[in-house]
């Protein structure tokens, strides 16, 4: 499964830094005068799907898993700050494969049965704990840069 994954990792990764790069001015703005003649009915992809993945574990090939591109691209940005990297918007393959693995654990962890049920009181303490861990990762003076990346 581990080759399978890095397979379509690396087939993945120019699809990603495309994804990054903004198109040319001139497409820009034939494209939202394609969107103004076509009305409201007009159609856009705001995101597409970058990794389709399934566990035997998580249901099998009948449940696939899917990972959007915007959703990989922001962990793999979360994983450059992690690095120390001061460049929000670049990222490496290694960030890639790395929150890509992130992902697919934390997915399959959220399916597991939790043996009890914690209290709200208690779900709260793990968050704020969360939070902490993840200001201590990517360093408290990137919280507004993290909040930046969150808006875009």
């Amino acid at each position: 499964m581990r080759v399978a994954l890095l397979a379509l990792l690396l087939s993945i990764v120019p699809a990603i830094a495309e994804a990054q790069e903004e198109p040319p001015q001139e497409t820009q703005q034939e494209t939202q005068q394609e969107a103004q003649q076509d009305g409201p009915s007009a159609v856009e992809t705001i995101d597409r799907v970058a990794v389709r993945w399934y566990a035997r574990d998580a249901g099998g090939a009948k449940k696939p898993r899917f990972i959007y591109a915007r959703e990989l691209a922001f962990e793999a940005r979360m994983e450059a700050l992690a690095e120390r990297l001061r460049l929000p918007a670049a990222f490496s393959e290694k960030n890639l494969r790395s929150a890509l693995e992130r992902h697919i654990t934390e997915t399959m962890l959220a399916n597991l049965p939790v043996e009890p049920k914690p209290t709200p009181k208690e779900v709260a303490t793990y968050a704020e704990a969360a939070r902490a861990i993840l200001l201590q990762r990517i360093g408290d003076g990137d919280v507004k840069l993290g909040a930046k990346l969150l808006d875009e």
